[in-house]
């Protein structure tokens, strides 16, 4: 199984709002427990991402793979959002993770020689 290993910020974690809430009068709320654990959510920040390119202008892998725009364009490719990886989550470990969202790149700095603006990579948990 392919790992996510590109550098980025630690990630935001979000839970789903998955259990259902009946309010009964002015006080009282009822909420169900929950059916199955949660698929969380989780934002990653990713920042020094650049575009490498050979002398023809043709987009090369570069020579720190965590933070080569190839790479990480060529895992989404593989990937895409059916296909779950290894995510090493701050705090908790490798868990399986797939995207969320399709990935956006977006165009490099002017002047920047290849740096990307930084850019959000949303992954969804994985069920095993």
């Amino acid at each position: 199984m392919a790992t996510f290993d590109f550098y980025h910020l630690a990630p935001v974690i979000k839970f789903p709002d998955d259990q259902a809430r009946v309010k009964f009068g002015r006080r009282f709320t009822f909420v169900t427990d929950p059916i199955d654990a949660p698929e969380r959510t989780f934002t990653l920040m990713m920042t020094g991402i650049t575009w490498t390119t050979d002398a023809l202008g043709q987009a090369v892998v570069g020579p720190d793979l965590k933070l080569c725009a190839k790479t990480l364009y060529d895992f989404y490719v593989t990937h895409r959002m059916h296909r779950s990886f290894d995510y090493d989550l701050p705090g908790f470990g490798v868990i399986k993770a797939r995207f969320n969202r399709p990935v956006e790149f977006p165009s490099a700095i002017p002047g920047g020689f290849g740096v990307l603006p930084e850019f959000e990579i949303e992954l969804i948990e994985a069920r095993v």
